[in-house]
């Protein structure tokens, strides 16, 4: 059985119009998705709290199933998560370059996040 190129965990190295650097926005762990899309459900972390949710793919186009429920961890400061979940809420298409290590999370024709592949080691 052939798994989808977007399976995986996915972790953030660009948000558009983010308020600060990613680094200040994530000082201890930058936001990642994980996508199982034989199961039809996208998980992850959001930089203080972890969400999960039902996805459809069909071909490279993202459907979010009733939303994404989010945990209710309070966090010193919650405005790059807030940017975060919303950037990727309206996200609606993906592309993956060609060497399967960078992911492109897309609103219309506009790369919104971009996201690299993360590997099964401990770094």
């Amino acid at each position: 059985m052939k798994t989808n190129p977007i399976d995986g965990t996915w972790v953030v190295n660009y948000i558009m119009n983010t308020p600060d650097s990613l680094e200040k926005l994530f000082p201890n762990e930058k936001p990642n998705i994980t996508f199982v899309s034989e199961e039809g459900i996208v998980s992850g972390f959001a930089g203080c709290n972890r969400f999960s949710g039902m996805l459809s793919i069909d071909g490279n186009k993202l459907g979010w199933g009733k939303g994404l429920a989010l945990t209710r961890k309070m966090c010193p400061d919650m405005a790059g998560e807030q940017v975060f979940m919303q950037t990727l809420q309206g996200v609606n298409t993906f592309h993956i370059s060609e060497d399967g290590n960078t992911l492109n999370l897309v609103v219309g024709d506009i790369a919104v996040m971009r996201l690299n592949r993360k590997l099964e080691q401990n770094d």
